[in-house]
């Protein structure tokens, strides 16, 4: 028996729900996706902590913290990102995990 993964596609909405309730679960999918992207954009030229990453996003686009430092984790589960030995955060002053994006799509060679 294959174990599904909970984040992979995620059912937000019931077959129940109202028509309002549809239309939130839709736009959260793809607030989701659209905030792992702006983490990936953050370490496009660097290693960072996730809540250093969290602050830059916050000051270019605005949101809660929280909501992006929580994206780091399901990258790294996607393969986009690895994670790299602890440093101390200039955010928090305490040694956290260091992030880096992954430079090629596995056997394309491209930039993802």
């Amino acid at each position: 028996m294959v174990q599904l993964d909970l984040f992979e596609n995620p059912q937000l909405s019931r077959r129940t729900d109202k028509a309002t309730s549809h239309e939130s679960a839709d736009s959260t999918r793809v607030k989701l996706g659209l905030l792992q992207q702006r983490c990936l954009d953050m370490l496009a030229d660097g290693e960072l902590t996730a809540s250093e990453i969290a602050k830059h996003c916050v000051d270019v686009y605005g949101g809660i913290s929280e909501s992006y430092r929580k994206r780091l984790k399901e990258l790294v589960r996607a393969g986009a990102v690895i994670e790299l030995a602890p440093r101390e955060c200039w955010i928090t002053g305490k040694n956290a995990t260091v992030y880096k994006r992954i430079t090629d799509e596995p056997g394309t060679g491209t930039k993802p």
